[in-house]
């Protein structure tokens, strides 16, 4: 990888030039950007696509320093790219805010006497 957090999108179809690159394919790029913005706080993200033997990917780059698509690459460990992974697969946790219940007693009801 080029830096930290970079992600291949490769599609699983043969696709020849970018203008045929599927929607759904984009669209996990975005998603994959907003995650890496979220868990690895870089200074941005770049989304590129290229060719690479006639077959078209995207880069999700995230940029640190001055990193681009050209920046020297590194060999990433096996268990950075395992503690990559689990960041990135993390879900992100609800917070459900429950409103504290008022316990209805004598003190704070008024009901109206009911004559029989």
């Amino acid at each position: 990888p080029i830096s930290y957090g970079h992600t291949i999108i490769i599609p699983k179809d043969h696709i020849p030039s970018s203008d045929k690159m599927p929607n759904e394919a984009q669209l996990l790029a975005d998603e994959i950007s907003k995650k890496i913005k979220t868990e690895l706080n870089p200074k941005d993200v770049i989304i590129s696509s290229s060719n690479l033997f006639g077959h078209e990917i995207i880069n999700v780059l995230p940029i640190y320093k001055d990193e681009n698509i050209n920046s020297k690459r590194y060999q990433a460990k096996p268990k950075e790219l395992q503690e990559l992974q689990k960041k990135l697969m993390k879900k992100i946790e609800s917070k459900i805010i429950e409103e504290p219940k008022e316990e209805i007693n004598e003190k704070n009801t008024w009901l109206p006497k009911r004559i029989p």
